[in-house]
């Protein structure tokens, strides 16, 4: 009983890290993304 209690805030925070990390993955790609469609118009111009 005490091992499920003392790995449940670990398995809260390895969730948090996770939902975190992706978030960080997904605002960097979204910049990288947007960089890459505007190099794309100035090629069209």
């Amino acid at each position: 009983m005490e091992k499920g209690l003392a790995s449940t805030p670990i398995l809260i925070l390895g969730i948090i890290f996770f939902e975190y990390s992706v978030f960080l993955i997904y605002k960097i790609n979204k910049k990288a993304l947007t960089n890459i469609f505007k190099k794309q118009e100035n090629k069209f111009k």
